[in-house]
């Protein structure tokens, strides 16, 4: 053998030797576990208004009982703000309120292009979000007043209904 093949095939010994190394520490990093991230979830479940008192320190404000809608699911998201869902009797309707201390849109329905309109002498910025899954809209309202933010979204209601939850909302303690 002469030295010219002999250096050939330590060549080609050692081209495949660095190519088997490099394929092994490519595999072993793509198996190594990475750690889990748990996202916690912002919305936890109440039992009344009374224990989002007892959590947020203030009153939720309440649809009256002569609109016949029920209380069914009640929500503190973020520590920070209260949610409570409401249906009518037969079911047909859901009505989401929610309330946070401070002034900004709370509704968490994006993609809205709202009109500002005056309802009980309160400017309240309603829309309408068409681009639902099932097709049914969602009727959305919200507004501020010195000390906190709330929103109105419903399904199953047309405008004079939803517009009789807005009225309840703002003439809360007139």
């Amino acid at each position: 053998m002469t030295s010219t093949s002999t250096a050939r095939k330590i060549a080609f010994l050692m081209a495949v030797t660095a190519l088997f190394a490099i394929m092994f520490t490519a595999c072993s990093n793509a198996r190594k576990p990475q750690p889990s991230v748990e996202v916690k979830n912002p919305v936890t479940e109440v039992k009344s208004f009374e224990s989002i008192k007892n959590a947020l320190g203030f009153d939720m404000v309440v649809l009256p009982e002569e609109l016949a809608y029920s209380p069914v699911q009640f929500h503190i998201i973020n520590k920070e703000m209260a949610e409570v869902r409401y249906e009518n009797a037969d079911k047909s309707a859901d009505v989401w309120l929610r309330q946070k201390k401070g002034k900004e849109d709370i509704s968490g329905i994006y993609g809205v292009s709202y009109e500002e309109e005056n309802v009980n002498n309160i400017s309240v910025n309603k829309g309408r979000y068409d681009n639902t899954d099932d097709g049914a809209p969602i009727l959305v309202g919200w507004f501020y007043d010195d000390a906190f933010s709330y929103s109105a979204s419903a399904t199953g209601l047309d405008n004079a209904g939803f517009e009789e939850i807005l009225k309840a909302m703002t003439s809360k303690g007139k």
